[in-house]
């Protein structure tokens, strides 16, 4: 339970606080920018560039190669035809969207690639095209939507891990009560079995061995009748 702890801690710690989310309207434009700024600083070499587009699955919007000996090839898959204009470097552009409807709302992630199976992202932007969702402002503006769902999730690890504990503290407890009970209850049961001898012996009574091993409350029952018998 500690590991878990610790690694929901370091989870946390690892988010990306730069996430950014748009509110566009419906038939308006929206521009992401795509850079190699926010990739891992040690990995070069990239030769192609994706922006996908996350929503009830991934789509691919675009697909840009880096030419060596060639013009860079910049190709939009077909439901983005004729709405997408680029400016900019391979390594530095910016993406245009044009026409934009509620099917474009959705988190956008620039993908740099430097095999075809080495993919890293880089940048990633959260589109909310008005009548999907109420925007206040058409502004871009920061926010950290991870961090609010990773938070929420160590929140609730902790409270899991807090009530697990005051589960765990109950039940001791309870062991040691029971414990404590029976303890009292033995000490209680010798100190009357004591009692009674001590009794039966100045009462000048010697049980032989036929009777010790009968119970000395019975005993006293016996004697106590016949009393009452001589009465």
């Amino acid at each position: 339970m500690i590991l878990l702890c610790w690694c929901i801690m370091l989870l946390c710690l690892s988010v990306n606080s730069e996430s950014v989310i748009m509110c566009k309207d419906p038939g308006g434009n929206v521009t992401l920018k795509c850079s190699s700024e926010k990739c891992p600083p040690l990995i070069t070499g990239y030769v192609a560039m994706y922006l996908y587009h996350e929503r009830t699955g991934q789509e691919e919007v675009l697909y840009y190669s880096k030419g060596f000996r060639s013009p860079d090839n910049v190709a939009p898959r077909q439901r983005y035809n004729g709405r997408i204009q680029t400016t900019g470097s391979f390594m530095s552009h910016s993406i245009t969207i044009s026409n934009l409807t509620v099917d474009d709302t959705g988190l956008y992630s620039c993908v740099y690639a430097k095999e075809v199976k080495y993919q890293v992202k880089c940048d990633v932007y959260a589109v909310i095209v008005t009548g999907a969702a109420s925007c206040s402002t058409t502004a871009e503006e920061k926010s950290p939507p991870l961090v609010l769902i990773i938070t929420a999730v160590c929140i609730t690890a902790a409270i899991s891990m807090l009530v697990t504990l005051i589960f765990i503290l109950v039940i001791w407890l309870t062991v040691q009560q029971c414990r404590r009970s029976r303890r009292i209850a033995r000490n209680i049961q010798s100190l009357s079995h004591d009692y009674v001898y001590e009794v039966m012996t100045k009462n000048g009574f010697h049980p032989d061995a036929a009777q010790e091993d009968s119970s000395p409350y019975e005993f006293l029952a016996c004697q106590t009748s016949s009393s009452r018998g001589l009465v």
